[in-house]
């Protein structure tokens, strides 16, 4: 009897793995004959940033030097933060320059915030200070096109000893003025 339990076991056995070994050749072949189909096509290629100050170039209408510096911005984006060093020494000195901001990267930017180097009280009281051409925070800075198409804008920035003082407010020194302007441009999403 034990014989025949033994031929049944064995039997039992092979039936099961024949079956399963056709229900596997049947999922495999199920799934091989899936059609994939795309349509449409895409390019990846390199993505970049871009963001910057370029050309400072001290204007025609200023009748005093400086410097004008272009760094890192505080963010860590390179070359976001412009610097300008003057010395006005008597009413009338004026400092004036223009600073490019372009974006030459392949992604539209942003402007997050703006830090324009305001003047202090007691500084407001002897110079008269402009910063024309900056846009308003979330204005889109378009992408590079191509080598002569990208979003840019330019900045003029001017100081000037006040003409209009009086001779009680002259402070008797030249006023030596550092200030600086920074620009966070995030991206447009």
């Amino acid at each position: 009897m034990e014989r025949k339990n033994s031929f049944f076991k064995k039997r039992h056995m092979s039936i099961l793995v024949l079956l399963l070994l056709v229900v596997g050749i049947g999922a495999g072949y199920a799934a091989l004959q899936t059609t994939l189909k795309i349509n449409g096509s895409t390019t990846i290629g390199a993505v970049t940033w871009d963001v910057h100050f370029e050309n400072p170039q001290k204007t025609a209408n200023s009748n005093v030097d400086g410097t004008i510096t272009i760094a890192d911005g505080e963010d860590g984006k390179k070359d976001t933060k412009a610097t300008y060093t003057t010395s006005l020494a008597e009413p009338g000195d004026k400092f004036e320059f223009t600073i490019d901001v372009v974006n030459k990267g392949s992604i539209d930017a942003k402007l997050k915030s703006q830090s324009l180097g305001e003047l202090t009280d007691a500084e407001n009281i002897l110079m008269n200070y402009t910063v024309n051409g900056v846009p308003a925070n979330n204005t889109v800075l378009t992408k590079k096109v191509d080598a002569s198409t990208f979003g840019h804008y330019t900045i003029t920035v001017t100081l000037e000893y006040n003409p209009n003082i009086t001779a009680e407010q002259l402070p008797g020194t030249a006023q030596t003025i550092e200030k600086e302007i920074s620009l966070v441009y995030v991206q447009n999403r």
